[in-house]
């Protein structure tokens, strides 16, 4: 530690502050830095230093001292006693003032109290130690026959008359009476006071054999020895907390301080610093900086450094209590557990600094093997703020003892598993019991848990296989939703896939506007795609536009409106038994109609120009009576253009007129047509579970409705459950019983999309583009929902005169005619193109290098960049080759002879006969062209090259039997009647097989990183399954399904799929595995699509 400042150049500094040259706080500053420096500089100097003084001043003030020194006979104790603020600046700069130890000093009553040593009691027999202010002697008391220990004070050096001596005698006398007073096991008990003829104080004291608790410690090599030492701490903080119990502090503890005898005694001795609780300061000499940091250190900071807490290494005596000695404690416990202090240094001054930053390395840093409960201790009694610390020794010691005991320590975070070790510690019977009962109890908790994850998986594929009904009807939003559900019971790839692909088709709900009752009553697009709305209340109706609610007019009527519907331009207000038909534009009545004698047509403009008579009787101007029966609400339509209608007669046949020629023009039967409209690919039947079209330039055709019956009929009196887009090409018909509308694009003749809508009577629209579609008449009509229908554009396209074919390999794929190829990347840039008058067909390797081109008696291989010929094979009328993954080998077929080549020679490397291999059967080339893999009667052949071994794995006989090999050639994906399947090469043994869900014909190909297995099904779309286990993960199709669908190809990257025609092709991107959390997938599918999960069922919400 570093030495106070003497007392001159506290003059100094106090004269300087008095003179108004510096402030106090300056003062303190420049002290502190010439305490550091250690080198003989004054104060002044160091405040001329830091700009505080100026060099004339301090000449001032160096006279004025030499003054006052002068007058006070050169003595600066009586100076420093006669100066204001001169006793505070000591005690921070430096010792305590001689006036203070004089004050402090035992008075001569005090003095008189002390007797003298009685002539030949004590015989000192042997020198115990020796500190700064003391000595300790082995002595035998000859009164009684006893060893004590014999503390005296000496002061080497030093006048017994001077103030410093008197200070020190009052500490002593202090000390020893003070612990006299602890009368306690662990404090060394004091037997007398006495002085001996010379004024030298001396106590006799309880004389403890043994070592010092540091000693001990210094003997320790391991921390196991170390641990063996805590119950001599534990004791040691015992003790203390007595003397806590008593309002005494120790202030200097240390392991030096601690006696461990060889019966385990532990006794705390050294109590020369202890003091009580609001007692005032004695004064005390301040060793050299040079002093050992593990000597006792007094004054500004009292303490031994590396054991002292922070409050006691700033001086600050008002802030030091019980709490410092539980830092001395703590730094105890950390030597103990690391074999050093907490904090060290080259001298006082290090380490006092170190104390006062208050950082120290934690515990199993230095010892990572040290208990983590001890180290919890220790670090919390280290902690620099008093208040984090314990409150006292006894806290401390019990914290202490409950480690021992194996209970819970308070400074330690335990985890569960250390909660329970402990448990078992302190109690092993009952822990044998409750070990028992765990495990009855953990049991049944995993049979439990067991049947709750697999009722969570059954619960998933049960929502999986809603997910996949309502696929089949393209209701995509549903799909989405019941296949977000399944992620939340069970994560599956089956589930991220379908979702993906659920939500790329599924409409994306848009407007929803919600009103008083009849507020949305039916709307209607104009050709400028202004939405507009038709309100129907009581007696009053209006049209407005939806975006901005402006009325574009009103209607009132006399009696209560009972319907209100827009149709072909036209308003239709049914008051009483008569039907206003206004302008749509204006709102002027155009006529009025009288249902008590006629009915018009509810589809298509109004007019009086066909309709039926009451009571069910065709009337067709200019034409007297065509003699037709209809019922009075038969599903009737006119043409947008006024000039055709079709209705249903009698006896169930849907006839078409022209009102122009006035004359039929065919007729269907349908007896159970439900709604009629004109579209642009003929009249538009809805039966029973279709969509029937005829009379158009396509002729007839139907398109299935699935989940739709005559229990589907709507009222005809209400909404309009049948609309046609503004080109003709698009239909949406709703199903009330399943609160489901269904888009059909009569294009491709399929069902598009589905959407679901609340309960009402809808009456649907088309934007003029036709890719938003618009309900009204919902929930009483008070609800406006709309649509917008996404396809998916595609990314590239093509067509071709006839039938085409396709090669699909991992960046590339190939498209080809009798007239030529193209060749393009895996996103559809074209990269090349060629004819050849001779082509019959073609094909490419899988990395997309080399490419074979077929003519009627030799096959061409090309370098694929840029078509350089590389070899020309003969092969008269082959139709059938394939390359092997890099292009190097070809292997042909034709009805007679299957050869394969190498093409770097080129090279004949097998030459043999089909033998029994059914005509034109499915060959397969492994990658490295090794082996072939192709179908004999009954059996699948695996062949290696050349010439090699054969393997034969039985199989059903069928043309329709197929196989690929992985890219990596190691396993063989089979098809065949029924199954399909993966075996591992070359031995065949079986990976797994499944159920093949369809009968059709079906091609097998590898994704290209090995993982998914693409199934191409003829005419109904794709399937991915996992090459690992044949779990299915997706069914992807285009369109409808039946022979006449399109078919779906998977790129190998799974990045893109084609969808083909027998003449056309078209590239669209292919969505990859949903990859939001479980919870976030859910709650979009449900707020995309507009449905709440009840339990396994959704519903609509209804706004």
């Amino acid at each position: 530690m570093t030495a106070p400042l003497p007392d001159r150049d506290i003059v100094l500094g106090v004269l300087a502050a008095q003179a108004g040259f510096v402030t106090p706080a300056q003062v303190i500053a420049a002290g502190s830095a010439r305490m550091l420096a250690r080198d003989g500089r004054s104060v002044l100097d160091h405040l001329v230093d830091s700009g505080a003084l100026t060099p004339e001043r301090r000449d001032i003030v160096v006279t004025l001292a030499n003054e006052a020194l002068a007058a006070s006979g050169g003595t600066p104790e009586r100076i420093l006693e006669s100066l204001p603020g001169a006793r505070a600046l000591a005690r921070t700069l430096g010792s305590e003032l001689p006036a203070d130890a004089a004050a402090a000093s035992p008075s001569p009553g005090e003095g008189d109290l002390v007797p003298v040593e009685r002539d030949g009691q004590y015989a000192r027999l042997d020198e115990l130690g020796r500190g700064g202010q003391s000595i300790v002697w082995r002595a035998l008391d000859r009164f009684v026959g006893r060893e004590v220990a014999l503390k005296e004070l000496t002061w080497p050096g030093a006048d017994k008359s001077s103030g410093s001596t008197r200070a020190a005698q009052a500490r002593f006398l202090r000390e020893a009476r003070l612990t006299a007073q602890l009368d306690h096991p662990g404090i060394v008990a004091v037997h007398e006071l006495a002085r001996r003829p010379d004024g030298t104080l001396y106590s006799a004291q309880k004389l403890v054999r043994g070592r010092t608790l540091k000693a001990a410690l210094a003997q320790c090599r391991t921390l196991s020895q170390r641990l063996e030492m805590l119950p001599h701490l534990v004791a040691a903080a015992q003790a203390v907390a007595y003397a806590h119990g008593r309002s005494v502090v120790h202030r200097d503890l240390k392991p030096s301080n601690v006696m461990v005898g060889p019966f385990g005694e532990t006794v705390v001795v050294d109590w020369g610093l202890a003091k009580r609780r609001g007692e005032a300061e004695a004064a005390s000499p301040t060793p050299t900086p040079e002093s050992s940091p593990e000597l006792t250190q007094a004054g500004v900071a009292l303490g031994t450094p590396s054991y002292m807490s922070p409050e006691q290494a700033r001086g600050d005596l008002q802030a030091i209590d019980e709490r410092s000695d539980v830092f001395s404690l703590g730094a105890m416990l950390y030597e103990l557990l690391t074999g050093s202090p907490p904090f060290q240094g080259l001298d006082n001054a290090q380490v006092i600094e170190a104390v006062r930053s208050g950082h120290i390395v934690p515990v199993r840093v230095v010892c990572p093997e040290a208990p983590p409960e001890l180290a919890a201790i220790a670090e919390r009694a280290l902690r620099r703020n008093p208040a984090e610390r314990y409150p006292d020794a006894a806290a401390f010691a019990s914290e202490l003892l409950a480690y021992r005991a194996g209970a819970r320590v308070e400074a330690y975070a335990y985890g569960s598993l250390e909660l329970a070790r402990k448990l078992v510690q302190r109690n092993p019977a009952l822990s044998v019991a409750i070990a028992a009962s765990v495990l009855i109890l953990v049991g049944a908790a995993i049979a439990v848990a067991l049947q709750l994850r697999q009722a969570r998986v059954n619960l998933a594929s049960a929502l999986i296989e809603r997910a996949r009904r309502a696929e089949d009807v393209s209701d995509w939003a549903r799909a989405a939703a019941y296949y977000a559900a399944s992620r939340v019971q069970n994560d599956t790839a089956a589930a991220r896939w379908g979702i993906a692909l659920a939500r790329e088709k599924m409409p994306e709900r848009g407007t929803v506007l919600t009103g008083e009752p009849g507020a949305f009553a039916d709307v209607d697009v104009l050709p400028d795609g202004t939405v507009v709305a038709l309100e129907s209340r009581r007696t009053n109706a209006r049209l407005y536009e939806v975006a901005s609610g402006r009325t574009l007019w009103t209607a009132p009527t006399e009696e209560p409106i009972k319907r209100a519907r827009i149709s072909g331009g036209s308003v239709r207000l049914s008051v009483g038994h008569f039907v206003r038909v206004l302008d749509q534009r204006t709102g002027l009545e155009r006529f009025t109609s009288d249902r008590d004698r006629e009915r018009l047509c509810r589809v298509g403009p109004a007019t009086r120009r066909a309709r039926v008579d009451f009571p069910g009787v065709l009337r067709v101007e200019e034409i007297e009576d065509p003699g037709i029966e209809v019922e009075l609400n038969t599903p009737c339509a006119i043409s947008p253009a006024g000039d055709r209608m079709a209705f249903r007669d009698r006896n169930g046949l849907v006839r078409l007129w022209d009102l122009e020629a006035r004359r039929e023009i065919t007729s269907r039967s349908a007896p159970d047509a439900q709604e009629i409209d004109f579209t642009g690919h003929g009249v538009a039947l809805v039966r029973t579970g279709s969509l029937q079209l005829f009379g158009g330039a396509d002729g007839d055709f139907s398109i299935e409705l699935p989940g739709r019956s005559t229990s589907g009929r709507a009222d005809p009196s209400e909404g309009r459950p049948l609309a046609v887009s503004a080109d003709g090409h698009r239909v949406v018909v709703d199903t009330p019983t399943l609160n489901r509308a269904d888009l059909v694009d009569l294009r491709d003749r399929s069902v598009f999309v589905s959407v679901s809508r609340p309960p009402g009577s809808p009456s649907y629209t088309f934007s003029p583009d036709g890719s938003t579609l618009y309900a009204a008449g919902l929930a009483g009509g008070s609800t406006l929902i709309s649509w917008r229908l996404r396809r998916a554009a595609p990314r590239a396209s093509g067509a071709f005169g006839s039938h085409f074919g396709l090669w699909m390999v991992r960046t590339r794929f190939l498209v080809y005619d009798s007239k030529g190829l193209e060749l393009r990347s895996e996103d559809g840039t074209l990269l090349r193109t060629g004819t050849d008058p001779e082509f019959m067909g073609a094909g490419i390797s899988d990395d997309g290098s080399t490419l074979i081109v077929a003519h009627r008696r030799e096959f061409v291989v090309q370098r694929a960049a840029d078509g350089q010929e590389l070899a020309r094979l003969p092969c008269e009328m082959c139709w059938a080759a394939e390359l092997s993954a890099d292009g190097g080998r070809v292997m042909a077929m034709n009805n007679q002879r299957r050869r394969v080549w190498d093409v770097r020679g080129p090279a004949l490397i097998l030459d043999e006969p089909m033998g029994s291999d059914t005509t034109r059967a499915w060959h397969a080339f492994s990658p490295d062209g090794s082996q072939i893999a192709r179908f004999e009667e009954g059996a699948l052949v695996l062949e290696e090259l050349p010439g090699g071994s054969k393997r034969r794995l039985p199989v059903p006989d069928s043309p329709n039997n197929s196989a690929g090999f992985s890219p990596d050639g190691a396993r063989l994906a089979i098809s065949f009647p029924g199954r399909i399947g993966v075996w591992r090469l070359p031995d065949l043994e079986p990976v797994w097989t499944i159920s093949n869900p369809s009968s059709v014909k079906a091609s097998l190909d590898w994704s290209a990183d090995g993982s998914i297995i693409i199934v191409t099904y003829e005419g109904t779309g794709a399937g991915l399954l996992d090459a690992r286990t044949g779990e299915s993960l997706a069914r992807i199709y285009e369109g409808r399904s039946g022979s006449a669908a399109p078919d779906v190809n998977v790129h190998p990257g799974l990045r893109f799929r084609m969808s083909r025609g027998e003449r056309t092709w078209a590239l669209f991107p292919l969505p990859g595995p949903d990859t939001s959390s479980p919870v976030e997938s859910l709650r979009r599918a449900l707020e995309e699509g507009g449905f709440r999960l009840k339990g396994v069922e959704l519903e609509v919400v209804s706004p």
